[in-house]
């Protein structure tokens, strides 16, 4: 079996000894394992961000309850309409904490933008399995931790655990794609869209019935089945018996090829990888050199075209999830309470997101710096809401909810989707990890943005 290119995406053919039989046998196991590839990463993205989605979808609770501790149980949150006067009936409100659910969401963001940065220079000299490990027990540190801790700064580092754990999963699953075929991008994104939905909805259930501790805790059993998952459906994916005659068109055969003597499967470099199950595989796609500071710009530099679209479209939402809808409350007039708004709007982003991500082969749109501009539409619409309270109705609220998620999903899945299509399989596995850079960068602006944000509408609006 070998791989072909064919129009930017992978496809299956035979080679042998011209056998029907054989090659009819050869097809079914590539197609086997393709789908097992695609179901692979599929549960992988699921697995991989429901604990990013807990976290930001249990953000105000992490902010209350410590705030609850701190004052002695008594409530740090006030509803306050500054634009309210005798027999008004508006239903919105303005709502404050003492602190920013963008504190949580820096503390999720920083670290993991600190990461991304530096990990994808050196991550191909890291065994895939040595990745995936440290992002379990990462994981489960932080479930543990944010569940169990009794002051502000445990939960923080707790929230910073989970932020390490998603990004160095996510770069090494990403960076597993370039060896796969294009629909692993596609399948990987629509498992991080729905670990979002059902992160989000089942925390907002669970939370009618138990409290934040004992919801984070039973969600232990997500890490573990990322582990599971790794194991038995990717690292042991095979689509051939001999994967040193896995090849690329474009590229030489690395047995034939002088300069990648480096990559032969006897060579010290491969045996770093003999762990994986994938290491051969690597080294037959991906030629290990060292980049100089050069040929990494010039990677990077056809790269900004899909990674300015991302920065803008996750530096609006997120500026609109942490920033704004903490500070947005109907009161006397909904039957949802108030501490529960802020995750039913979490539960309706995340949905959109799963959505739009579910959705890259069925409606692809190139043009992504269109959805770019119409975040940033959404961004400032809500601002108006916040400021002004113009939305009748929290029902509305809910449907720019969606529609974001809708954008920032979209704007996802096209952009990754077209740098696996667009960039040389040599530089495919730098460019899927290092990419992973424009949504947590702006994720991080958006969340020191949101913090004088914050100061501006609640400043002063504290009981002394």
């Amino acid at each position: 079996m070998v791989w072909t290119k064919r129009e930017n995406d992978i496809a299956y053919t035979s080679v042998g000894d011209g056998s029907r039989a054989r090659g009819a046998g050869g097809l079914h196991r590539a197609i086997d394992s393709g789908l097992k590839a695609n179901v692979g990463f599929l549960l992988l993205g699921f697995f991989n961000h429901f604990g990013s989605a807990l976290m930001l979808s249990s953000a105000h609770d992490i902010i209350f309850r410590q705030d609850e501790a701190m004052a002695n149980h008594q409530s740090p949150s006030i509803l306050y309409d500054p634009s309210a006067a005798p027999g008004n009936t508006s239903c919105s409100t303005l709502r404050c904490n003492s602190l920013s659910t963008a504190t949580v969401l820096l503390a999720h963001v920083l670290p993991s933008l600190v990461l991304k940065l530096t990990l994808p220079h050196v991550i191909h000299a890291i065994s895939c399995n040595v990745c995936v490990l440290a992002s379990v027990v990462l994981a489960i540190h932080s479930l543990l931790l944010v569940a169990l801790a009794h002051n502000r700064i445990l939960s923080y580092i707790g929230v910073a655990s989970m932020s390490l754990s998603v990004a160095l999963g996510e770069m090494t699953f990403l960076r597993l794609t370039s060896f796969f075929p294009a629909s692993t991008v596609t399948c990987w994104s629509s498992g991080t869209g729905a670990a979002g939905t059902v992160a989000a909805w089942l925390y907002l259930f669970l939370r009618k019935k138990l409290t934040q501790k004992d919801s984070q805790l039973l969600c232990l059993t997500v890490p573990v089945c990322l582990a599971i998952v790794y194991w038995r459906f990717i690292n042991t994916c095979r689509l051939d018996s001999k994967p040193k005659q896995l090849v690329v068109e474009e590229e030489e055969d690395f047995e034939n090829d002088s300069r990648c003597d480096e990559a032969r499967p006897d060579s010290p470099v491969v045996k770093r990888f003999k762990m994986d199950k994938l290491g051969t595989r690597m080294c037959a796609r991906h030629k290990l050199v060292k980049r100089s500071i050069a040929n990494t710009v010039t990677i990077i530099r056809p790269l900004l075209k899909f990674m300015i679209p991302l920065f803008v479209v996750y530096f609006s939402e997120y500026l609109i999830n942490q920033g704004l809808y903490e500070l947005m409350s109907w009161r006397n007039c909904i039957f949802i309470d108030p501490h529960e708004q802020y995750r039913y709007f979490q539960a309706f982003y995340q949905l959109g997101v799963f959505l739009s991500r579910s959705s890259g082969y069925l409606l692809p749109i190139r043009p992504i710096w269109l959805l770019a501009c119409l975040q940033v539409g959404n961004l400032v619409i809500l601002l108006q809401e916040v400021a002004h309270h113009i939305f009748p109705s929290i029902y509305i609220s809910f449907a720019m909810t969606l529609y974001e998620g809708l954008l920032g999903g979209a704007c996802y899945v096209n952009a990754f989707t077209m740098i696996h299509g667009h960039v040389d399989a040599k530089n495919r596995e730098f460019s899927m990890a290092f990419s992973s850079v424009a949504d947590a960068s702006g994720i991080a602006i958006a969340a020191l943005v949101a913090l004088p944000v914050h100061s501006h509408y609640c400043e002063g609006h504290f009981p002394a």
